[in-house]
């Protein structure tokens, strides 16, 4: 077993943390109940150098004081906390923990920090996904939930108004519609809360799993294109052929629209320029509140706008390694143990109650 650990300090994810430890001899009965602490900053329980009996690790100060101080500004700074949905807060199944839900209650009745959704997901969806909590938050929002839905394409503000409204171009729309035709890929498409498809399938019968509303089967793309606003539109199918057709989409889309990915079985073409990151930045205009005053916590590529422009930069640990490069605090558990729950408790319920 390894011998204790360098001293006199030691460093985890991104240097956020420093340990100043002092290693005590104890009976192996009570090196158990440090075990679970331990093998989360070492990986094992350490041995005392002397005798190489199980040792305690006695933390003087758990974080650096350019943590500490990070930690201490964010809770007097942030003012906004945006939340991705799927990967982040919900867990595999697409719902919310108890732990997660009981968090962002606290956060909304403990301090005066404003939580609002940031995804890919419709208004329905999102709220629907976050169970109680959802309803939580209509109720405190009498107008209309605000944030940042369908990757930043529709936001609404304050009192639940939209303040940003962004869709495809008919000559996208029939791009996308015509390439899906060729491929003979499943496609469906966002128009404000409703999502519509030619036909149902395999792939668009999951679209209920993830909490969103049932889509509408119109028949033909002809009687929505230029009838009815269409935000986004999504080609769904195994996510090995997601990677293959990737390529082949983005060329015959160019310079038309932009494509992302919020899950692997999905490609995602928007209007150019649209991103959960202008959606962010439309939304804080209206609120009148500056990047800086903002955290905001993802994990996958179309999280990458949002994390690069606001101030405190989270991600979860089963985000991707371009989302972990780009964010400044990495040291959160995955999205299906609570990874979102940590982050609020380190960042303000930990600091509620101590003087500012």
């Amino acid at each position: 077993m390894p011998g204790p650990p360098s001293p006199p300090s030691a460093r985890c994810s991104r240097s956020l943390y420093r340990m100043t430890v002092f290693v005590q001899p104890i009976s192996v009965s009570r090196a158990r109940a440090h075990r679970s602490l331990l093998s989360r900053r070492w990986g094992c329980v350490p041995l005392c150098a002397k005798n190489k009996r199980p040792a305690r690790v006695c933390i003087v100060s758990q974080v650096s004081s350019n943590a500490r101080g990070d930690r201490a500004k964010a809770f007097n700074l942030i003012r906004l906390m945006a939340c991705d949905m799927d990967g982040t807060i919900l867990n595999a199944s697409t719902d919310i923990s108890e732990r997660n839900k009981q968090a962002v209650r606290r956060l909304l009745d403990e301090t005066d920090v404003m939580f609002v959704p940031a995804t890919g997901k419709s208004r329905a969806g999102a709220l629907k996904s976050m169970a109680d909590v959802g309803d939580y938050l209509n109720d405190r929002n009498p107008g209309g939930c605000p944030g940042v839905y369908l990757q930043g394409l529709i936001v609404f503000g304050e009192n639940g108004d939209v303040v940003y409204e962004n869709k495809c171009a008919d000559m996208l729309a029939q791009r996308t519609v015509d390439i899906a035709k060729e491929l003979g890929l499943s496609l469906i498409a966002y128009s404000r809360d409703d999502i519509l498809c030619e036909r149902t399938d395999k792939f668009v019968d999951l679209i209920p799993s993830y909490k969103e509303p049932s889509p509408l089967a119109i028949g033909d793309w002809g009687d929505a294109i230029g009838k009815r606003p269409l935000n986004k539109f999504i080609y769904m199918a195994e996510p090995s052929h997601i990677d293959e057709i990737r390529p082949i989409v983005a060329e015959r889309i160019g310079n038309l629209g932009h494509l992302t990915q919020a899950q692997s079985n999905m490609l995602e073409v928007l209007p150019p320029n649209a991103s959960k990151g202008n959606g962010v930045r439309r939304l804080l205009n209206s609120l009148q509140i500056a990047p800086e005053h903002v955290m905001a916590i993802g994990d996958a590529e179309n999280d990458l706008e949002m994390l690069e422009m606001v101030g405190f930069s989270c991600a979860v640990a089963n985000a991707l390694p371009s989302v972990k490069k780009v964010a400044k605090y990495t040291d959160f558990s995955s999205n299906v143990d609570d990874g979102v729950a940590e982050a609020i408790e380190q960042f303000f319920l930990s600091r509620v109650n101590v003087p500012r």
